[in-house]
Order: structure tokens, then C-alpha cells, then sequence
């Protein structure tokens, strides 16, 4: 090993020039933009189906007139236990993985105010605040298999360009100050083929010319055997505060205002050994990205009772104006023949300086039919155009110009329905998100089939929930250059237990 440096959690402060080589693509872009179905047990029982139902505090999330149909104030509180499976086929080679997660999906009240003045079109006020959770980003792929491509290669593209000059000390320079200098000549991607080239991965095809800017892959073998891990932990959610009114008793408006959160890690780690006696033997690159963004939406959205048996409901999301900030840290371990071990690691994060995000915005129309006090059915759809995503910041023209040959218009159903047995009420659902690619190849379309009980005692009602959603996808393995991808057959359990107070 040429240095160890041992200065942890130093920060180090990029250029925007620098910022925008770590290659923000668009998968990036849709974890920020997408929603799962999360929220109380009734609502997610029903699939979402609330946009012309009303009267759950998830359901405001989806039309924000629902609250003008609560007839009294209420609360409600959930947890919820998520547990998914994924099989992960990377080159013909199959290898399982899991992921569990206890959380708290839901929490909030809506207060209800009845006007008694016949003189006044207005009937009722509602107001509300909850806490939603939006996506449940904790997942984990790991998948293994034999290549004959290497990560090398990656780390030769990365350094092709750069004279062999900058990857060499001058006088009372140290590991870390080349680094950092590297960071703001070359951005992230010149620090990759530093690490490379510290780590004997990687050399110079004329080591005596200083202004080469050519290099060549010390592995030697084309048997790879090459394992991949990615891991997400994290959370985001909204805060949702909401106003309605209802009109003569038939019309119903309401408005929210979100202030949406996310907070993720991503860890990478790609493995690849071979048996050459010659050159390196392991390679081991590890990434860990931190992100953390804010932003802000509105929801407008209305309620028309039809006739007693029937009502139609109609609701717009804007996009979700975000500021996004992000760091990440890397180190490369390689083994070989002449030189043993080799570690670079900075021991550092890189901190970008902060980003503008914009979200799609969301369409949705609704139809809810109650057979009798005892059953009802409702169906919404919506309509997302996820060719609207933007980096709203100077940089990013190459990933705006991804987004809008990749994504398409994505459209939803979700089916819901009802029936009650004195105190007992038994649900079901079902859910269909088409794939946001034009190419599902690389997300497919997500099913969900959901179903719950809920019992009423008084003012109170507990309820429970499950939900088992299926997916396919091909997943990218990020920072390696390796072109076969994972094939993912992901399947989640989603078990929801709550409990709604009226007073």
C-alpha cells in the first residue's frame, strides 16, 4: 500500500463542474419521484381507492376533500412490518436476498366544524394534519456470477485522459491533498482512476512519460468471479396539512400543503476474484452515498355527490419542488502477484453542494359507488408523466436529456372495496402501476393484491392490513462499468395494524 491516510470524517467541497461527473442518472432521479402504497390499514387494504370515498386520513393524500366527509373529528395511529424477497439472477446464476423493516407508516387528526346557518352554502370546515410515509426505500440485492468483463476496465475509462502527472506526488504533496486536487481538475471520476491507480488495479501504458494519458488493466484473466451487493436504508415521508369545505352537501373542495422529506444510504460493494498467478487477483470497491432532501407540494383537489349511491371525485398534485444534498465516500482493495495487499481510502466523504429537484406532478379521477350502508366499491386512476422529472440545477443537461428518452407517461388503477357485518368491515383491493419506462425491461409493472379486517367498538376502530406486491427489474450495477445487469424478481409482504379514534 502507497499511503494510508487516517483522517476520518474529513469534508471535502466540490465545484458544480465536479458535482455533476458522479453520474446522477435516472433511476436517481425516480426514487425521488416514486410512491408506494403506505398509509392506515383501511386504506391500504383498499388499494388506495379513496379518491371519491373520503373519510380516512390517508385518503387525503390522494383527493384533500376526503376530509370535508368525515361527520366527526378523528385520529388515527400506524405501524407497520415490511418484509421483502428478492431473486437476483446475474448472468445465469441465481442467488436470493431479504430485507425487513418495522416503522411507522401513518399518525394524524382531522378536526370538523358543522355551520348551523340556512343562510350559508357552506355545511362544514375540515382541517387536518398527518404524517405519511411515502416510500419504504429499505431494500437489499445481492447477486453473484462469472464474467469475463472486468471492473478494470471502468477504472481505465475513468482514467483515460488524465496525464500521468496528476496521479504523481510533488514535493510535500500527501495522498489526501492529491485526492482533493483531483476532485476539483478531474471531479469524482479522476479520483476513481486515483484510487485505481494507487491500488495497482490499474498503470500507465508509458510510466517514463509523464504527460501519457493512456492506461492499461492489470487484470490478466477473463474467468471473473464477480459478486454485487446493494443496500438502501432509509425513509421518506410527508407531512400533509390540509383544509376542505363542504358545499350545500353535495360539493366537496380541499387543499394540502406537503412538505415532503427522504433520507436514504445506499451501500455498493463489488467483488470480483480470479486464479491468474499473474496481475490482480481481488478487487473490492465499496460506496457509500448519504442522501438527504426537502421539498415542498401542493394538492387541489374536489368531491361531487352525484346522488346518494354515487360520487365522482377529481385531484391534481403538483410537482414536488425539492433541494437535495449528497455525499458519498469510496475506497478500492485490491490483491495480486508483486505486491501483496494494496488499500486506497481516502476515509473521507465528498460533499456535493446542493441540488434542485422537480417531481412529476399527478392527475387523478375517481369513482366511488355505496350500494348501501353496508358496501361500497371505488376505483381511481391516475396519470403521471415521468418525463417531467427535472434537475432544476446548472449541470445536469445530459441526465434532463436521459429522462426524457427513457421515461414515459405511467398510468394506475387501484380497486377497492368494502362490506360491513355489524361491527366487523371486510376489505379488499387491488392495484396495477404501469412501469415509468418505455422500456420495462428496466422496471416492469408493480401488482398489488391487498386485503383487511377492521373492527368498530364505540368511538374506536382497530384495523389490519396485508398487502404483496410483485415487481421485475433489471438493475445497473452503479460505479462498475460492467454491462450484463441483475435481473430482480422482487416480491414485498406488507403487514399494517391501526387504530382510529373519533371524538
Amino acid at each position: 500500500m502507497r499511503f494510508n491516510l487516517k483522517t476520518i470524517c474529513s469534508a471535502l467541497f466540490m465545484t458544480g463542474v465536479a458535482f455533476s461527473s458522479l453520474a446522477q442518472d435516472v433511476s436517481d432521479a425516480l426514487l425521488l419521484s416514486s410512491e408506494d402504497l403506505q398509509g392506515t390499514p383501511r386504506f391500504t387494504a383498499m388499494a388506495g381507492a379513496f379518491g371519491a370515498l373520503g373519510g380516512d386520513l390517508s385518503a387525503l393524500k390522494v383527493n384533500p376533500a376526503g376530509s370535508a366527509v368525515f361527520t366527526s373529528n378523528q385520529s388515527s395511529f400506524t405501524l407497520d412490518y415490511h418484509t421483502g424477497r428478492n431473486e437476483n439472477t446475474y448472468r445465469g446464476s441465481r442467488r436470493n436476498s431479504s430485507d425487513n423493516d418495522f416503522d411507522i407508516s401513518q399518525a394524524g387528526a382531522v378536526f370538523v366544524f358543522q355551520t348551523n346557518n340556512p343562510d350559508i352554502s357552506v355545511n362544514k370546515f375540515a382541517f387536518g394534519v398527518s404524517y405519511e410515509r411515502t416510500n419504504n426505500i429499505d431494500n437489499n440485492v445481492s447477486a453473484q456470477g462469472q464474467n469475463s468483463q472486468s471492473i478494470a476496465d471502468y477504472f481505465v475509462n475513468q482514467a483515460n485522459g488524465i496525464p500521468l502527472d496528476f496521479f504523481t506526488l510533488q514535493n510535500n504533496e500527501t495522498f489526501f491533498s492529491r485526492y482533493d486536487d483531483l476532485l476539483y481538475e478531474y471531479g469524482f471520476s479522476g479520483q476513481e482512476a486515483y484510487l485505481a491507480y494507487e491500488a495497482f488495479l490499474i498503470d500507465s501504458q508509458d510510466p517514463s512519460e509523464m504527460q501519457t494519458d493512456l492506461y492499461l488493466s492489470n487484470v490478466t484473466s477473463t474467468d471473473l468471479r464477480q459478486a454485487y451487493t446493494e443496500e438502501y436504508d432509509g425513509n421518506s415521508g410527508k407531512v400533509v396539512f390540509n383544509g376542505a369545505l363542504d358545499i350545500n352537501h353535495r360539493l366537496k373542495f380541499g387543499m394540502n400543503i406537503n412538505a415532503f422529506f427522504s433520507d436514504y444510504t445506499r451501500f455498493t460493494r463489488f467483488n470480483e476474484q480470479n486464479s491468474s498467478q499473474t496481475g490482480v487477483s481481488k478487487v473490492v470497491y465499496d460506496n457509500i452515498l448519504d442522501v438527504h432532501s426537502s421539498g415542498i407540494s401542493l394538492d387541489f383537489g374536489a368531491i361531487y355527490q352525484i346522488h346518494d349511491k354515487l360520487r365522482f371525485g377529481v385531484s391534481y398534485e403538483t410537482p414536488t419542488w425539492m433541494s437535495v444534498s449528497e455525499k458519498i465516500s469510496h475506497s478500492l482493495h485490491t490483491r495480486g502477484e508483486g505486491f501483496g495487499s494494496a488499500t486506497a481510502d481516502p476515509e473521507i466523504f465528498n460533499i456535493f453542494p446542493d441540488y434542485k429537484f422537480k417531481t412529476p406532478g399527478k392527475w387523478t379521477g375517481s369513482l366511488a359507488m355505496i350500494f348501501s350502508e353496508n358496501a361500497l366499491l371505488s376505483i381511481d386512476y391516475s396519470r403521471q408523466d415521468y418525463t417531467q422529472m427535472k434537475y432544476r440545477s446548472n449541470g445536469f443537461d445530459v441526465q434532463n436529456a436521459e429522462i426524457k428518452d427513457a421515461m414515459q407517461v405511467s398510468n394506475r388503477i387501484n380497486v377497492g372495496g368494502e362490506y360491513r357485518l355489524q361491527g366487523f368491515s371486510f376489505r379488499a383491493g387491488y392495484s396495477y402501476v404501469e412501469s415509468p419506462y418505455k422500456d420495462d425491461s428496466l422496471e416492469g409493472d408493480i401488482n398489488r393484491f391487498s386485503a383487511g379486517l377492521g373492527y368498530t367498538f364505540g368511538m374506536t376502530r382497530v384495523d389490519l392490513s396485508y398487502v404483496n406486491s410483485h415487481q421485475e427489474r433489471d438493475l445497473a450495477m452503479k460505479q462498475s462499468g460492467i454491462s450484463s445487469p441483475v435481473h430482480v424478481k422482487e416480491q414485498l409482504h406488507q403487514i399494517s395494524l391501526g387504530v382510529a379514534f373519533m371524538f
